[in-house]
């Protein structure tokens, strides 16, 4: 019985997110997230505050194709102890970026949160991100949040509860009409439709260390990502799959208007093609069930399973 279930799961085609879904959601969640501040700002009341909480969280799990635990347990000191430029700047990573790649590191903050078995898991903020996180940790002791209570996006009235983020990022997807929205499915469209820049070996290690996985499972811990191929690379990368433009050619014309319409500076508008044509670097670097309590992650063994099984219990969304 187990081997037919295994078999059948192994049959099931799996249906991904069209590009013009995964633009229609990263162009509403900016809306939204931009109504909801500026909302807050006339009217700062305790469900304005909520709906920047929300907004804030599920765009982030969107822009990262992030796990949805990982970014919904951050903590405003992992914000607050955010890596900037400035930090990179030392390391020898950051002079193999380009002076595009630079420009664009410029425009995001990184964090680290504390993601599966205790690991250090990247996230990327955009500046309206930074914008929302900042104005949830600066006003969330005027709403009822516990100084207590470690989690960014806190519960009122509570020592250590926070929002869970299946429901959430479900009624905004609905809201904004887009379908196949799990984080699962997102990470996949992304892993997928990067296939289409011909990377290397090294190109997708990098992207599968932002997903916190690895083409080989052990690599996870020998290659690690570093802060400054974060935010000068990974960062463009995303930026292009919010505009559907990952998987073009890198002379077709619609990369220049994709990256014309995003939200960053106007000196590096003109540059398309950072993360295709990149350094490379020399550094060698997967999904936890839903929880929504502090209890320790337990471990479990490498064999690849684990993944499989946590996969499916981020797609039944908790």
């Amino acid at each position: 019985m187990r081997t037919l279930i295994r078999q059948n799961r192994h049959n099931k085609l799996i249906a991904l997110p069209t590009s013009a879904d995964m633009v229609k959601f990263a162009e509403g969640l900016k809306l939204k997230l931009d109504a909801a501040i500026a909302e807050y700002v006339q009217d700062p009341s305790a469900s304005n505050y909520r709906a920047v909480q929300v907004t804030a969280m599920v765009r982030a799990i969107q822009f990262n194709r992030r796990r949805g635990q990982d970014v919904a347990s951050t903590t405003p000191m992992d914000v607050e102890t955010a890596q900037t430029t400035r930090e990179a700047m030392n390391t020898e990573s950051w002079s193999r970026l380009s002076e595009e790649e630079k420009e664009i590191a410029a425009q995001h903050k990184l964090i680290v949160v504390n993601g599966k078995r205790n690991r250090n898991n990247f996230m990327l903020l955009d500046l309206q991100l930074d914008q929302a996180f900042t104005l949830i940790i600066e006003k969330r002791g005027d709403h009822g949040v516990l100084e207590a209570n470690p989690h960014l996006f806190a519960l009122t009235d509570s020592r250590d509860a926070f929002l869970r983020h299946s429901p959430q990022l479900k009624r905004l997807a609905e809201e904004i009409g887009v379908t196949n929205d799990g984080t699962v499915q997102m990470r996949k469209y992304l892993a997928t439709t990067f296939q289409a820049t011909k990377p290397s070996e090294i190109d997708s290690d990098q992207l599968a260390c932002h997903f916190c996985h690895d083409l080989v499972t052990h690599r996870a811990y020998y290659r690690l990502q570093d802060p400054a191929t974060e935010l000068g690379k990974i960062s463009a990368t995303l930026h292009l799959a919010d505009r559907g433009a990952l998987h073009l050619p890198e002379d077709h014309p619609t990369l220049v208007k994709a990256f014309n319409a995003t939200d960053l500076d106007e000196k590096f508008q003109h540059k398309v093609d950072i993360y295709i044509q990149g350094t490379k670097s020399d550094e060698e670097g997967e999904e936890s069930p839903e929880e929504y309590s502090d209890e320790e992650n337990k471990d479990i063994e490498d064999t690849g399973e684990g993944d499989i099984e946590e996969d499916r219990e981020e797609e039944k969304g908790g």
